[in-house]
């Protein structure tokens, strides 16, 4: 189905939610963060108190409780009311309006999903799920540079491929749900976006056909046949298996994963033996490990607690190895004709939200650091926002200098002073005329070695010509 979606009961609700002033800085303004799991949900019904129209559109459509019908048409008008019910997101009963589905505002989007229940568990069999952490993960690693095609496997309420369809020329979402790409039709409608929605597995319903970006947030939970847990061979297996097919020359693809690793060889290993045959680049970003037992409580939250206790131990029981450790990332894959190179970093412990510049300048960076002749050759430049620190003796002379991106992975380095002639003389010129130019006690080799990491951490960036070229 192609979503291009604008019947009059949608432009009618999106013209009265605007009016409205259902925005997610509005909403935010009135009960504080709650996108992405934040926000007890009983400090935020408190917070929705009041009558005005924005409180009653948050306790309707955001928290979802049945509201009294008056303030709701006083909000909506009648037009925008009658849209919403004749789009099934709500059901007026006498006196009363039921929410029935959700309508979350979040970076310019209004998001159509199905509610959850007041611990966040779905609350039908083929439950569609809005924004959840995950969805900003993926949101905040996916790269932002122009492309043509655009590729959302496993699309859900359709958020990643509306993100894309700012930065692409056509985007194409798939779903094995129906529910799923009916509400990615809504949600593109709504929107005033254009997006080609399949149904079907993965990728089969694109099977011949290859694009520049490939986004996955599959269903990735690792699991042992329990009710509610996913599959002990989880999809994204299978999408790895398709994606050399999928993407175009160049193409990248940015899948989020969960993964079983044996903690003596550390979480990185079995995710690198799996895409050793990769043809091209392979990053993988960790950001988050967890024994058996965390990973099965984790997932279980939110049950009863006897119930809880009890899915959790089965979960448990029912792993072939109780030693064995999960691990949850993302991965960034390039492809192309050879065999590029790899990357691994460690973000468990930083906060992880880097911009959009962020993705496709390491893309850049990488492909420099695997050729010292064209490293030294390119232009460097310090980047935008990078925070520098510097500790003094008592006789003022600097003794330590810590630098942290503005921008990335959210990564420190602490080093000696010889760090600031380096960053100083990063204004745009190649990097051999930075060494030749660094104080005598500097030696060379060290000071490459400190660009190739600050290049790594964001702080130093190519120059604006040299990563056109690279794009």
């Amino acid at each position: 189905m192609r979503a291009t979606g604008q019947t009059t009961a949608v432009t009618d609700l999106r013209l009265a939610l605007d009016a409205a002033g259902y925005t997610e800085e509005a909403v935010t303004g009135l009960i504080g963060p709650w996108a992405a799991g934040q926000g007890d949900v009983v400090v935020l019904r408190l917070r929705a108190r009041g009558e005005e129209a924005l409180a009653v559109l948050v306790r309707l459509l955001l928290l979802g409780l049945p509201q009294a019908l008056d303030p709701v048409t006083t909000a909506l008008g009648s037009a925008g009311l009658a849209a919403a019910e004749a789009l099934g997101v709500v059901r007026c009963v006498e006196d009363r309006c039921v929410p029935l589905l959700r309508v979350e505002p979040w970076r310019d989007l209004l998001l159509v999903s199905d509610l959850a229940d007041d611990s966040g568990r779905p609350t039908r069999p083929d439950h569609v799920m809005g924004v959840t952490a995950s969805t900003a993960v993926l949101a905040d690693l996916t790269p932002r540079s122009t492309v043509g095609t655009v590729l959302d496997v496993g699309c859900g309420a359709g958020v990643q491929a509306l993100l894309a369809s700012r930065h692409s020329r056509s985007v194409t979402a798939t779903d094995l749900q129906p529910r799923c790409a009916a509400l990615t039709a809504l949600n593109a409608g709504l929107n005033a976006v254009d997006v080609d929605v399949r149904v079907g597995d993965l990728a089969a319903p694109v099977a011949g056909e290859r694009f520049d970006l490939v986004v996955a947030n599959p269903p990735f939970v690792l699991g042992a046949g329990a009710p509610g847990w996913g599959a002990e061979e989880p999809v994204t297996d299978r999408l790895l298996s398709d994606l050399p097919a999928l993407l175009s020359a160049g193409g990248v693809a940015v899948v989020l994963a969960n993964w079983s690793y044996d903690p003596a060889e550390g979480p990185e290993a079995p995710m690198l033996d799996r895409l050793a045959e990769w043809p091209g680049d392979r990053w993988v970003i960790l950001l988050e490990t967890h024994d058996t037992p965390s990973y099965a409580a984790g997932w279980s939250r939110g049950l009863p607690p006897a119930r809880r206790q009890r899915e959790a131990a089965a979960w448990v029981g029912r792993r072939s190895s109780g030693t064995r450790h999960v691990a949850g990332g993302v991965l960034v894959l390039r492809h192309r004709v050879r065999r590029g190179w790899t990357r691994v970093d460690d973000g468990r412990r930083v906060p992880c939200r880097p911009g959009p510049r962020f993705l496709p300048a390491q893309l850049a960076v990488e492909d420099l650091l695997s050729d010292e002749t064209m490293l030294l050759r390119a232009a460097v430049q310090r980047c935008a926002g990078v925070d520098v620190d510097v500790r003094l003796d008592h006789t003022l002379v600097p003794v330590s200098v810590r630098v942290a991106a503005g921008d990335g992975l959210g990564v420190s380095l602490w080093s000696d002073p010889g760090l600031l002639d380096v960053l100083r003389r990063a204004d745009g010129r190649p990097v051999a005329d930075m060494l030749a130019d660094l104080p005598a006690g500097i030696p060379a080799r060290a000071a490459l070695l400190a660009v190739r990491t600050l290049l790594r951490l964001g702080v130093l960036e190519p120059a604006e010509q040299d990563l056109a070229v690279r794009r």
